[in-house]
């Protein structure tokens, strides 16, 4: 039931659940009921809207407790040892911390067999709790999946494994860590107690629970006390500091507190502007400090801000450096060999955040217009009563006024001194539509960054939200412009040389490949480390890949995995010629463990050099080589290709008829034509690869300048007296050889004559060929000569066939094609054995091109048809 202690009664009340349950519209007397099939935590907004217009809302977290009754049970909260016992440690500076211990027994077990302690994280209102830590599949949850085909989930293989589960949750999260260390050292002393067996602990500690629990087992070693531990194991721990924007810090530390209001007699009392109040949100902001400002908090965060309001500075020390240098020279747990290992939220690849160094988190520039009645009059009044005769007079002559609101707040730049936060709030006044004025309701405020400060909002690290952080105003999400930033970074988490080298911004970009850790000084002092596949997920995330991991640790059959050589392979590209004759090879960096090449001619590669292939020359042209490279373990696969280009330039280019005087004429000059035509070549495939060409006329009358032409110029005038069908060829050169010649003609019109027609001799004998009858009627014999001057080769040739003189009869086969004079293909025979004859019976009478072509070479003739 909801009730409200206002007069005016509610007409609206809206609520939004954070999992798009939407909202609902309901009275003021009916019960809320709320239905989830999933457990966890739930963000409830309430929004109550009120009959004189006035609007509130309400921000709260709500945890369901809810088991799927389908679901296998896996630490379910049913049969509990312990139910939040409360245990408290030793004093720290006068006082104790104390702590809320849950223990589940594995089934099978009805004694503390085999103790899995998970010590919470910073927890500023207390929200998480057992429950979160088993039903919750966000941040620090085990309920997340860690096999697909079979949906195991983390707890439920943490249980498989026998494990009894210990969860310690602070009474206070904010508190001192070594107060909260000296409290878990407590748990453990009582764990040993309980257990039986000889099984050792297992400690597992999330966020700070990592540095809590660390700093436990050490003390108690230092102190000779045995705490009975194999394995401790950190999680996303800030072991050199956590990082919350120093932008964000200057936002909260310079707007809380400064109460938006009009000052009324001499301020002894406020009128408040509700409008800006919201938009400020001084109840949150002040929820903001009082987190910043916890022991917890100062010991952990990196950079920090001393003061409120204007009065902002940079500490000289701060109780992170104190607590810094203690931890450090702690070192780590050692006794009977324990083994220390870590998980990263960060990314192996060293990806930062997709937003740069100094660039705006926060940009709102906001303008609230107040009606002409409080302009002119009631803020005349307002500072009549306030004993203030400027204001008064500016009020009166103002033609327009706004409540102004202006805040931006940066990225940390990279060792820059830079402005990173200004804020102000004030009144804007135009008098009498000319001079501005402006009142400031807050004082304006400034921040800047120091020059030995890290880019770390936007660096590789496990990521925080700034809605986590402290709950923005309802007016400002809209100009929150990056709500994500890096708040564990890289080198924090893997406590990069213990915190006894300095970190420098190439360190915030660099790949740990647990397979291959980095060497001192910069080492990684964990035994084993696991970094998330390529890009940064939210700070405690358990996922499917660091599950899996932190299982075969609980096993105790460790293994080290890591996906930085696929953040590699991105960039890859393969390395060789882009042209290449006969053969070539190419290559691609080593390291992977399997290279699939892929090319449609012959392709070889060596098992001792996989990453090296040589590709054989099929079909000439452009070709494209490829190369798959699998990560199964990192469930990836890339494809690399390169276009390259084979063998000699292939045939296939356009004429296209062109003004001749475009083309300079090079060979012909002092003669008399009747018309002249210019042509140029165009679209031969691979021409770019082209260093020469070559052109020869095959029949015409014509004069053209195609033999003196040079270089790459595929270009040529044909300059003619008569009218005819001139015909060429064309072959170009690369660095592998010539091409085939390619035939073109050209239709010479424009002359008063025609040329003389081609003789009819009977037959056609060249240096290869006999060719007749020429004319001929219904067949056309082709046949070679004695001692041609090509060269043959011969198929299909055995011993026992011979001819009648007892020689071997070799068939030899030529391409045979007719052309028209339009340049239409009319016949087309690619296997023409010679001594046989084509069917040119179906031809209409007229001249015609013939092409007898054989191993790349070609012979051209005219063939009257009758």
């Amino acid at each position: 039931m909801v009730y409200s202690n206002y007069n005016n009664s509610i007409e609206i009340i809206r609520i939004d659940f954070n999992d798009g349950a939407g909202y609902r519209v309901i009275s003021l007397d009916t019960d809320i009921y709320i239905s989830y099939n999933s457990g966890g935590e739930k963000d409830i907004k309430v929004e109550f809207n009120y009959s004189n217009g006035e609007q509130l809302r309400s921000h709260s977290y709500l945890y369901v407790n809810y088991i799927n009754p389908n679901a296998p049970l896996s630490y379910d909260g049913g049969a509990l040892l312990w139910d939040r016992v409360l245990i408290t440690g030793a004093d720290y500076q006068g006082a104790s911390a104390s702590g809320q211990v849950t223990i589940e027994l594995a089934p099978g077990h009805t004694q503390l067999t085999k103790p899995l302690i998970v010590v919470e994280g910073f927890d500023p209102d207390g929200s998480f709790n057992y429950f979160s830590l088993i039903n919750s599949t966000g941040a620090g949850g085990l309920n997340i999946i860690i096999d697909n085909s079979t949906s195991l989930t983390l707890n439920q293989a943490i249980e498989d494994e026998g494990y009894d589960l210990v969860f310690v949750d602070y009474v206070n999260g904010t508190d001192f860590i070594q107060r909260n260390a000296f409290m878990v050292e407590e748990v453990i002393r009582r764990v040993n107690l309980l257990k039986v067996g000889s099984e050792k602990n297992v400690v597992l500690g999330i966020s700070m629970g990592g540095l809590v629990s660390r700093y436990a087992l050490r003390h108690m070693e230092i102190n000779n006390e045995t705490h009975e531990t194999k394995l401790y194991i950190s999680h996303d721990s800030p072991h050199q500091g956590a990082n919350v924007p120093l932008a964000a810090q200057a936002l909260v530390r310079h707007l809380v507190g400064e109460q938006v209001s009009l000052p009324v007699f001499l301020s002894l009392f406020n009128i408040n502007l509700t409008d800006v109040n919201d938009l400020t949100g001084e109840e949150e902001l002040a929820q903001g400090l009082a987190i910043l400002e916890s022991p917890a908090a100062k010991q952990m965060l990196i950079y920090q801000i001393n003061g409120t309001g204007q009065n902002l500075s940079h500490p000289s020390t701060t109780l992170h450096d104190t607590f810094l240098t203690e931890y450090q020279n702690m070192g780590y747990p050692q006794q009977d060999n324990i083994r220390n290992v870590a998980i990263t939220n960060s990314t192996d690849c060293g990806t930062p955040l997709e937003f740069e160094p100094l660039d705006d988190l926060i940009n709102a520039d906001i303008t609230i217009d107040l009606p002409y009645f409080f302009t002119n009059l009631g803020l005349a009044g307002v500072n009549v009563l306030s004993l203030n005769p400027g204001r008064i007079v500016s009020s009166l002559l103002s033609t327009n006024t706004d409540v102004k609101v202006e805040i931006n707040c940066k990225a940390l730049p990279s060792e820059q001194i830079e402005r990173i936060y200004r804020g102000k709030v004030y009144i804007s006044k135009t008098i009498l539509g000319i001079f501005e004025e402006q009142e400031h309701f807050i004082d304006p405020g400034a921040f800047y960054s120091n020059n030995n400060m890290l880019a770390l909002d936007s660096s590789n690290g496990g990521i925080y939200d700034i809605n986590t952080l402290a709950q923005l105003p309802a007016l400002a999400e809209e100009y929150v412009l990056e709500t994500q930033f890096s708040f564990i970074p890289v080198y924090s988490s893997l406590d990069i040389g213990e915190g006894f080298v300095d970190i420098t911004p190439p360190d915030l970009l660099k790949k740990y490949d647990a397979t291959m850790p980095p060497p001192a000084p910069k080492y990684v002092p964990f035994d084993n480390f696991h970094a998330n596949p390529f890009i940064s997920q939210a700070h405690t995330q358990f996922t499917l890949e660091n599950g899996n991991w932190l299982i075969e640790e609980l096993k105790g059959t460790p293994f080290s995995e890591s996906c930085a050589l696929a953040c590699e392979i991105d960039s890859w590209a393969i390395e060789g010629p882009d042209i290449f004759c006969g053969n070539g090879s190419y290559t691609l960096p080593p390291g992977a463990f399997e290279y699939n090449w892929s090319f449609p001619g012959v392709t070889n590669s060596d098992p001792l050099t996989p990453h090296i292939v040589s590709v054989q020359e099929h079909l000439n042209g452009y070709q494209t080589i490829a190369a798959t490279i699998n990560l199964p373990d990192c469930n990836y696969s890339r494809t690399i290709t390169k276009i390259v280009y084979a063998g000699v330039p292939e045939t296939g280019g356009t004429l296209i008829q062109v003004d001749p005087n475009t083309i300079p004429n090079l060979s012909i000059s002092g003669e008399t034509y009747c018309t002249s035509t210019g042509v140029i070549i165009t679209n031969w495939p691979g021409f770019e690869h082209v260093t020469n060409i070559e052109m020869q006329k095959i029949s015409g009358q014509s004069d053209w300048d195609g033999e003196y032409r040079s270089g790459r110029d595929l270009r040529t005038v044909i300059s003619s007296n008569c009218n005819e069908v001139f015909e060429f060829e064309v072959r170009v050169e690369n660095q592998c050889g010539w091409s085939e010649w390619e035939y073109f003609s050209v239709d010479i019109t424009g002359c008063p004559n025609t040329c003389p027609p081609v003789s009819n001799s009977g037959n056609i004998v060249s240096e290869n060929f006999v060719i007749s009858p020429v004319p001929a009627n219904d067949w056309l014999g082709i046949d070679m000569v004695d001692n041609p001057n090509w060269t043959f080769f011969t198929i299909d040739c055995g011993d026992s066939t011979t001819d009648p003189n007892g020689n071997t009869n070799c068939p030899t086969y030529v391409g045979v094609k007719l052309y028209d004079f339009e340049g239409n293909l009319v016949i087309d025979k690619p296997s023409h054995q010679l001594g046989s004859a084509v069917d040119v019976s179906a031809l209409s009478p007229g001249t015609y091109i013939l092409h007898v072509s054989h191993a790349g070479q070609l012979e051209t003739h005219q063939i009257p048809i009758n």
